[in-house]
């Protein structure tokens, strides 16, 4: 019996590093996780959001800022964070409804 469609996996795929593995391994500064938060998920599942609460985070440009959906999973970083800019924050909820 033959497949009805062959699908190539991509090289990114084959190391087992999700996309958020690979931003925090690719980061040179230092790693910091927000503990200062509100969470919300809807019960009909069509929303979450997550409210955090960091000094100086509505002065970082929106391109220093990345939202990961899994399929279970949130993960927000905020990066060149901190008067050095050589900070990286993250925010990670799992096992989402």
């Amino acid at each position: 019996m033959k497949p009805l469609a062959v699908n190539p996996v991509a090289k990114s795929n084959l190391s087992g590093e999700s996309e958020v593995d690979q931003i925090i391994k690719n980061y040179d500064g230092k790693m910091k996780t927000i503990s200062k938060y509100s969470y919300y998920e809807a019960s009909n599942q069509k929303w979450v959001k997550a409210v955090i609460a960091v000094d100086g985070i509505k002065d970082v440009p929106k391109e220093n800022l990345k939202v990961v959906f899994g399929d279970r999973t949130l993960d927000i970083f905020v990066k060149d964070y901190g008067k050095e800019k050589d900070q990286i924050l993250h925010f990670g909820c799992r096992k989402l409804q």
